[in-house]
């Protein structure tokens, strides 16, 4: 009889413990290199000057003027790579749990996911408020935000009162993508993979609604580029790439994978050009921010679609060590 109770516990702790041992190892480097080029995008954003005019006074011609700041300013839709390729990795993960168990365990999964992000968030928070708070007299957040960033609610905070003046301000996109993380588990559980393409298309049909009703309510910047309601559509954007990577072999998506994430660099530089973020008008968003998504599509695909030599080139020790640097 003991035997067969301990038998009966060693069996619910394997249980257990396959629960939460990831569904095999699924790593491509090269996303790596591209999460490190979203986090360039964003830096040159935050560094260098924005204006056409800055440039013009330093003998850049009108034209070439107008796209460098454009393409500073571009830099920002980093924040748009991010979000598609975590909801490509995430839902990537998750259909494999799929795969492997035939069904998904949302709560361990959410388990590995805030032991690897948590952490260094909270700790990047409370030297931010240290610093805020008696360091750098420039700088400060109120208790409001701080209480929002802690509940990964701060996206919401900067809608409803602006950017905080603090170097936390930056984690207001993870506030979105921990919502997503927190969310996107239990409901794909409860929905199933054969789901996920109309809980995408939901998705998109969101935010395209509440970008222009946003707007449409008088509401200023920053309030629909920190939405999380306006921000769906890119998020969906990675749900449904992971869908069609895992229809189609990833060599046969396209030969030119460089050229088509330098032409989706551009497409993010002549959008800002043509449709600067700051200036909120329902047509604008309507057109910019989806055009954003599909161009760090583009970008995404072109990562993925890396081979032979292009793929030895991008992909070397330098650039995991620079991305290890920054994640």
């Amino acid at each position: 009889m003991s035997t067969g109770r301990i038998t009966s516990a060693s069996r619910a702790d394997s249980a257990t413990l396959k629960r939460m041992t990831p569904a095999g190892r699924f790593y491509k480097p090269e996303l790596d290199c591209l999460r490190f080029l979203a986090f360039l995008g964003v830096f040159v954003r935050h560094s260098f000057p924005g204006e056409a005019s800055y440039y013009a006074a330093h003998g850049f011609p009108v034209l070439l003027a107008n796209l460098a700041a454009s393409t500073v300013r571009a830099g920002g839709f980093g924040v748009d790579l991010f979000f598609v390729l975590s909801a490509y990795l995430i839902t990537e993960l998750l259909l494999r749990e799929f795969d492997v168990y035939g069904t998904l365990h949302a709560g361990a999964f959410l388990v590995r996911r805030a032991l690897r992000i948590w952490p260094l968030f909270f700790l990047f928070l409370a030297i931010a408020w240290i610093c805020d708070r008696y360091a750098l007299a420039t700088q400060g957040m109120t208790i409001g935000y701080i209480a929002a960033f802690l509940l990964f609610l701060g996206n919401w905070s900067c809608v409803l009162w602006g950017f905080p003046s603090s170097v936390a301000a930056l984690l207001w996109s993870v506030s979105i993508e921990e919502q997503f993380y927190l969310a996107w588990p239990f409901a794909l559980s409860r929905l199933g993979r054969n789901r996920v393409l109309p809980a995408a298309l939901t998705l998109i049909f969101v935010a395209v609604i509440a970008r222009p009703l946003t707007v449409a309510t008088g509401a200023a910047y920053p309030a629909v580029w920190c939405s999380t309601l306006c921000r769906l559509d890119t998020i969906a954007a990675g749900i449904l790439l992971a869908l069609f990577m895992r229809r189609k072999a990833v060599a046969q998506v396209t030969h030119w994978p460089v050229t088509l994430v330098v032409c989706a660099a551009l497409v993010w530089s002549v959008t800002e050009m043509a449709f600067p973020v700051g200036e909120q008008r329902p047509w604008a968003i309507s057109f910019s921010y989806p055009v954003v998504a599909l161009a760090s599509v583009g970008m995404l695909v072109g990562a993925l679609s890396l081979q032979g030599r292009t793929r030895e080139l991008i992909v070397n020790r330098l650039t995991v060590y620079l991305v290890a640097c920054t994640n």
